[in-house]
């Protein structure tokens, strides 16, 4: 035939050799794993509609609380939040917050917030000169005994 052009070999030889790489995902698992995935989100979008329909707030998850004990009549506690900067200085039946920030230094501060007492039930009286200079006494006595820092008072 006139119009058959000859076969010419390629200029780099041409051999079948194997696939390399991770294994060719299944689809199917994957498209069942989205729907299963889409519906669980589906019935959870679901039910927080109804409870808004119904007025009700959303299921909480409880979290428990460790509240410790008030502590004797005559006896105290100080709690320290250092990442809140406050210090609690706790009483049998009040308690009073302060500003306390140590950063690792050689001395730290320790200050009244408010100056006044806090009682349960939301009552709150304030603190005479005498009371302040004790709790911050108590609170500079326990962060050295129990925690190994030197507190000083603020603006001291």
């Amino acid at each position: 035939m006139p119009n058959e052009t000859p076969e010419r070999p390629l200029p780099w030889p041409v051999a079948p050799g194997q696939l390399e790489g991770p294994p060719v995902p299944d689809l199917e698992a994957a498209v069942a794993e989205g729907r299963r995935r889409h519906e669980d989100e589906v019935a959870r979008a679901e039910r927080l509609v109804a409870q808004a329909r119904a007025g009700s707030a959303p299921e909480a998850v409880p979290q428990a609380e460790a509240v410790a004990a008030a502590p004797a009549p005559g006896e105290y506690r100080v709690e320290f939040h250092w990442r809140g900067e406050t210090a609690i200085y706790v009483e049998h039946d009040r308690r009073v917050h302060l500003s306390c920030a140590w950063w690792g230094g050689p001395t730290g501060s320790v200050g009244h917030l408010y100056g006044v007492w806090e009682s349960a039930g939301g009552i709150r009286e304030p603190m005479t000169g005498e009371e302040r200079l004790m709790v911050l006494g108590r609170v500079i006595d326990h962060a050295a005994r129990h925690h190994g820092i030197t507190l000083e008072p603020e603006g001291a």
